[in-house]
């Protein structure tokens, strides 16, 4: 029997030759495709992370945000992980990245952020003052 982590990083691996496969033909692949593949590798970073496997969530989160780097939620916990693991100067990049994706919301959704955003501000002052 496949272990679940095993399959999912069998059906992620595989989207993402199938991507390849794509990008690599004559007509590159349409935004929607990118975008889908971007939130496959997002649902596989949280998996990982669930399970305790931070070195492949940050894989997963990574990819995600080059596939679409709007996705904000990715950029926030691949600063969360880079903090855990003590890689404070990608946190603070990643933090800002998510606060400056969180700044250009429109007003009424930027007030359900904001203590997200508050949070953020503050690790982004103190693993700057830790990191210096």
């Amino acid at each position: 029997m496949v272990k679940k982590g095993r399959l999912l990083t069998f059906v992620v691996m595989l989207l993402t030759l199938a991507f390849l496969v794509v990008s690599c033909g004559d007509k590159p692949a349409d935004d929607a495709n990118i975008k889908e593949l971007a939130q496959e590798h997002f649902k596989a970073g949280k998996h990982f992370y669930k399970v305790g496997k931070k070195d492949k969530a940050i894989k997963e989160f990574d990819m995600t945000t080059r596939l679409d780097a709007t996705i904000k939620e990715a950029h926030y916990n691949l600063a969360i992980l880079y903090r855990e693991n003590g890689q404070y100067t990608d946190a603070i990049t990643s933090f800002k990245e998510f606060k400056r994706l969180v700044e250009t919301l429109p007003e009424h959704e930027l007030k359900k952020e904001e203590a997200v955003l508050e949070y953020v501000e503050g690790e982004i002052e103190r693993l700057e003052e830790m990191n210096k």
